[in-house]
């Protein structure tokens, strides 16, 4: 048996004994969500219908926000063209419905098994394939190789655990990416990652971060105003609420509120246990902003945009515990003066950027954390100018969209000109 053989073998047998994991995971999200098309589909059944033009792929929020703006010059420019985005979480499904044009069709990604794979693209028939950002399943681009459906790799990019990954896997990966018709990449660091990995050197490309244009000039935010002037603390992680809480008490600014908006809402109670003592208000339960209250909890989803927007000041989460970080070019889009942690490894070249310009401020530790909070809300010329900076930052890149749309035409010519008369 040659080494392809074994690591395929490997590999299945690994997704076959993870099926009774899997299958248990998928029934709870199903139910949770109220969603019994998630467990039809991701175990690839999926009712009869209309193929679609174009799929694009977007495994849960974050990538659909990403996508949001590729998403809307693929309709403009071909506007008869069936597009049909993928998700493997209920989450992502709702982000499709909340903030992609009503003509787009959704579906879930099945788990990375032949069968339901062969199922899907039976089912859509779609003449392309853009993946966005890391998503490498081997039986998906095998299947999509056989069928003589192009991928391609939108904002590319490669965390640490895929590329210290097993070297079975990494073969694995290599195979993938070897059938790939291209792998467009946010940055010139991330295209040579995927060099190294099996891309193609001819076929990979470094474009720029797709999420430069996630917040368009066209498209205003509405604050949400509290009565008092607040500083956000956006998509905080596990343990990090009670790191950023004591900073800010330790900053000693009573007259200003701090909102925390957790990455994940379901994880209120553990919060509220952290933070006990305090005064809080919540807002799933309803409970208004006091002169009193100290720390608002906005546990709900799809409002972050709106409060940074209202926010003078933001602190991005998963920075200060080892979590690699999060999308910090919103509150920057939207002229925050941002901090982050040191924990910025998903997030390296958008940092090292505004850094650059002096559109950011990164501290090391908790109380340098404190020394940040109290800096900025007593001088608000300095956290106003560093915002500023931030802004003309971004929307000196906001037509990345675009840039992505006319490689992906290079790329695909045969694709997107039989799209274009069609």
């Amino acid at each position: 048996m040659n080494a392809e053989r074994r690591d395929w073998l490997r590999y299945r047998v690994l997704i076959t004994a993870l099926m009774p994991l899997l299958g248990a995971y998928t029934a709870w999200q199903a139910l949770q969500n109220r969603d019994g098309r998630y467990r039809r589909e991701r175990f690839g059944r999926y009712r009869p219908g209309k193929p679609a033009d174009l799929w694009l792929h977007a495994a849960s929020v974050g990538e659909v926000h990403a996508a949001a703006p590729l998403v809307k010059h693929l309709s403009l420019r071909y506007p008869d063209q069936q597009l049909l985005v993928t998700t493997v979480t209920p989450s992502g499904a709702r982000a499709v419905r909340d903030r992609l044009p009503a003509s787009v069709r959704h579906a879930y990604l099945p788990l990375d098994r032949p069968r339901a794979v062969s199922a899907f693209l039976r089912r859509f028939r779609p003449r392309c394939g853009l993946i966005m950002e890391t998503e490498l399943w081997p039986c998906l681009f095998k299947a999509c190789s056989d069928a003589g459906t192009p991928l391609a790799i939108v904002n590319g990019r490669l965390s640490p655990r895929t590329l210290g990954a097993a070297a079975w896997v990494r073969r694995l990966y290599a195979r993938s990416l070897a059938r790939t018709a291209c792998v467009l990449a946010r940055s010139d660091s991330d295209r040579l990652n995927y060099i190294r990995l099996g891309a193609r050197r001819e076929t990979t490309r470094s474009v720029g971060n797709i999420k430069f244009a996630v917040l368009e000039p066209d498209r205003p935010v509405a604050p949400i105003e509290l009565g008092r002037p607040y500083a956000v603390a956006a998509s905080t992680r596990d343990g990090e609420e009670k790191m950023v809480v004591r900073a800010w008490r330790a900053a000693g600014r009573d007259d200003h509120l701090l909102v925390i908006v957790p990455r994940h809402p379901k994880r209120l109670s553990a919060i509220l246990r952290d933070l006990k003592g305090l005064r809080l208000a919540v807002r799933s339960r309803d409970e208004a902003v006091s002169g009193e209250t100290e720390i608002y909890i906005a546990d709900t989803f799809g409002e972050l945009g709106h409060f940074i927007a209202g926010a003078v000041l933001v602190f991005m989460g998963g920075s200060l515990v080892p979590k690699g970080g999060q999308n910090l070019l919103e509150p920057a889009a939207l002229g925050k003066a941002v901090i982050v942690g040191p924990h910025m490894e998903n997030f390296q070249s958008e940092t090292a950027l505004l850094k650059e310009q002096a559109a950011i401020c990164q501290i090391a530790s908790e109380g340098e954390l404190a020394g940040a909070f109290r800096r900025f809300l007593q001088e608000p010329a300095i956290r106003e100018s560093m915002g500023e900076a931030a802004r003309r930052t971004v929307q000196e890149r906001c037509d990345i969209a675009e840039r992505y749309l006319d490689e992906l035409e290079t790329c695909l010519p045969e694709v997107f000109r039989r799209q274009a008369t069609a």
